[in-house]
């Protein structure tokens, strides 16, 4: 009898001391929300926390210095914590890591060269971090209606029109993109829609 009671009051303690170990820690509202920094720094990096508003205030303690913020912005690639404590004194450090995104071609899926002057061309995203990219573009024939050597940028942007300048018919067209026409493992492959 007297280790039954020996073991009750064992896990009356053992579930106080989980419940307050629980209790020490702040409670948040949803995963933190991190921006790494974009292709070429086009875009810093940023982190967010969100706290469920149980205990408030809350001080927010961050690796950078900053104080009392739940978001912090203009961040380099690299490791950042923040320190939150609660009202009551209950404490959460959270850890993150912010890299840098890679930089790929991304080629948009349609485009309306109708003259209107508003996406007339074919936009391939970040293209500009590429100088020695590859672009093709074939008709559903597989016949080549495009090519561009080198970066491929506003001066050169597809218009829709073949090899000789004639301009196509509406039409799905397939195109291979390489990021470096010297390396040929570096492709995206794809198809994009004129709409006139």
């Amino acid at each position: 009898m007297n280790n039954l009671k020996t073991q009750k009051t064992y896990l009356i303690l053992l579930l106080m001391l989980s419940f307050s170990s629980l209790e020490a820690q702040v409670a948040l509202n949803g995963q933190p929300v991190i921006s790494h920094v974009k292709c070429q720094h086009s875009a810093m990096g940023s982190i967010e926390v969100r706290i469920k508003p149980i205990h408030p205030p809350y001080a927010f303690n961050w690796s950078t210095g900053e104080k009392n913020t739940e978001k912090i912005v203009g961040l380099e690639v690299g490791n950042y914590w923040v320190k939150i404590v609660d009202a009551i004194g209950a404490d959460t450090t959270l850890q993150f890591v912010i890299e840098e995104q890679q930089c790929e071609l991304t080629p948009e899926i349609f485009f309306t060269p109708n003259g209107d002057g508003v996406n007339d061309h074919w936009y391939i995203s970040y293209s500009q971090y590429f100088p020695n990219a590859l672009v093709l573009v074939y008709n559903r024939l597989g016949q080549l209606v495009y090519e561009n050597n080198g970066e491929y940028n506003a001066s050169n942007r597809w218009d829709g029109s073949d090899l000789l300048g004639i301009p196509l018919p509406v039409s799905t067209y397939f195109f291979i993109v390489y990021s470096d026409k010297s390396n040929k493992k570096k492709v995206r492959k794809g198809s994009v829609s004129i709409i006139r």
